[in-house]
């Protein structure tokens, strides 16, 4: 089973100016880590990708080599969506893990994990 972990970014995006001018919060660093290498170090996965703001898709796909808005459906089995302005606590981790696929975690009324198959 291939599971691809996605980065999304909300509205409040904006609260992470001006870094966010040119970076995604999954790439701030908090630490020595990103945001986002912190949850991709826990959570088992095949392939990461961002879902970002249209301006920034070019620049990060070429600087990253990842795959930026690419969804790709057909070419996984499992995705995870992560917020990643929350920290990859165990509690989070084990909840979406937990539970089976098409299920969501919301904290404070915000969308923080959705797992998919």
């Amino acid at each position: 089973m291939k599971r691809v972990i996605f980065f999304f970014e909300d509205e409040q995006v904006e609260d992470f100016y001006p870094l966010s001018l040119s970076h995604t919060p999954a790439e701030l660093l908090c630490g020595i880590l990103s945001l986002g290498d912190k949850w991709t170090a826990r959570i088992e996965h095949d392939e990461f990708r961002l879902l970002t703001r249209k301006y920034l898709a070019a620049g990060l796909a070429e600087t990253l080599g990842r795959k930026v808005n690419e969804t790709g459906a057909a070419d996984f089995d499992e995705a995870i969506f992560i917020n990643p302005r929350f920290l990859a606590e165990e509690d989070l981790i084990e909840d979406v893990l937990d539970h089976g696929a098409d299920y969501a975690v919301m904290v404070g009324g915000i969308l923080a994990l959705l797992r998919v198959s």
